[in-house]
């Protein structure tokens, strides 16, 4: 599966998934991609990444609970749990629109310096 760098969408629903056992109520998972998004209310995210990570097969929608599906194979592992929500700290650091904004002005920036 390719992570979209558009958008933090997909990781923070599956570090969301990973930190709670593995599953979810949509609504949980709404509300912590608008505490990632605060420009976005908890509603927008009705569609993505909800479709996407399920079409992937990544997670699985079970009555009202979306469950990351791997989780079982490591869920006593409490190192691999943290390395995953590390590795999806760091993915919700790249993706995050602002922070993208924030590097190209700093390069323009560095830029600007060297040709003066």
């Amino acid at each position: 599966m390719k992570i979209s760098f558009e958008y933090n969408y997909q990781p923070v629903m599956i570090k969301q998934l990973n930190e709670n056992d593995g599953k979810c109520t949509k609504q949980e998972i709404q509300e912590e991609l608008h505490r990632s998004n605060p420009q976005y209310p908890a509603e927008h995210f009705k569609k993505f990444p909800f479709e996407i990570l399920v079409k992937n097969n990544i997670v699985e929608l079970i009555d009202d609970l979306y469950f990351l599906k791997s989780f079982k194979t490591y869920e006593n592992d409490d190192e691999k749990i943290n390395s995953i929500t590390g590795y999806c700290d760091q993915l919700i650091r790249v993706c995050n629109p602002h922070l993208k904004l924030s590097i190209i002005l700093a390069n323009q920036l560095c830029q600007n310096t060297d040709q003066h």
